[in-house]
């Protein structure tokens, strides 16, 4: 970090973290960052509470949501169940959130136009660069080519500008990808899911409107 933080390209970077450690490992770790607030960025993780990200997000002027636990696979109904939890906890009545969001491995359209983030990160053009099948007919002849392709129609997306949960769970529910190889519980219907997850909650469920 001393090499790099006064570079005039450099804006934050993610505190370290243990992705499916406990509250306090994580704590510790914060506690342990000599750069300061605005340089660092905080990361919570799914299977943390609710109450932690309240703190964070109130504490950071951006912090990044990682998926971990039994929610580490981004884009299934559970998946989506518990962020709609997220957004409940962390955005105002017009579902704008009170900090900065950064998705980790959140670069899926289906995501994280849905989502309001401020930034987002994924390996999706270094992973799938070499995935040629995916191109189709016209496929571009170099790696670096196929990368920028990639790229380039994540960047066609913008990110939701606010938080909408009952507009958004119908189609958000049956367009993961995988569906047809899921569950029982991917099988509910999509709003007999948000209903579940309202009813098993202490708090209520953000607003539908």
């Amino acid at each position: 970090m001393d090499d790099i933080r006064f570079h005039p390209g450099f804006d934050w970077a993610i505190i370290p973290d243990v992705i499916d450690g406990t509250e306090d490992a994580n704590r510790l770790l914060l506690e342990r960052w000599p750069f300061g607030r605005t340089a660092g960025v905080p990361v919570w993780h799914l299977h943390e509470s609710i109450s932690w990200l309240r703190f964070l997000a109130g504490a950071y002027p951006r912090i990044a949501l990682g998926s971990s636990g039994i929610w580490a696979t981004p884009g299934t109904p559970s998946w989506w169940r518990r962020i709609n939890e997220v957004m409940a906890a962390i955005t105002d009545g017009k579902g704008r959130p009170m900090t900065k969001l950064h998705g980790l491995r959140m670069l899926n359209t289906e995501i994280f136009r849905r989502l309001p983030l401020a930034s987002a990160d994924s390996t999706n053009a270094v992973r799938n660069g070499n995935l040629v099948t995916r191109f189709g007919t016209y496929c571009p002849p170099t790696l670096g080519q196929r990368q920028q392709v990639i790229a380039d129609r994540i960047e066609a997306e913008q990110s939701a500008a606010v938080w909408k949960p009952a507009n958004y769970m119908e189609g958000v529910l049956w367009d993961w990808p995988g569906r047809e190889e899921s569950t029982e519980e991917t099988r509910k219907t999509p709003l007999a899911l948000l209903n579940e997850t309202c009813e098993n909650k202490e708090e209520p469920c953000a607003s539908n409107s």
